[in-house]
C-alpha cells in the first residue's frame, strides 16, 4: 500500500552535510534538507536546517 510506504518512510528526500567550522577547531557546520511526502496544506516545501556542533570530549 502506498500510504503504508509512505508512513514507514515519510521523506521523499533527504540529505545531511557536515562542515567544520573554519578558525574552530572541534566545531562543526551540520545542515540538514528535508522533504517530505506529503504536502502541508497544498504547499510543497522543503525544510532546511542549519546547526553548529560541538565535538564530543572524551
Amino acid at each position: 500500500d502506498l500510504h503504508l510506504g509512505r508512513a514507514k518512510r515519510p521523506l521523499a528526500a533527504a540529505e545531511v552535510q557536515v562542515d567544520s567550522v573554519e578558525g574552530r577547531p572541534g566545531y562543526y557546520n551540520a545542515r540538514f534538507y528535508l522533504r517530505p511526502h506529503y504536502q502541508l496544506e497544498g504547499i510543497n516545501a522543503s525544510l532546511r536546517l542549519v546547526s553548529e556542533l560541538p565535538s564530543v570530549k572524551g
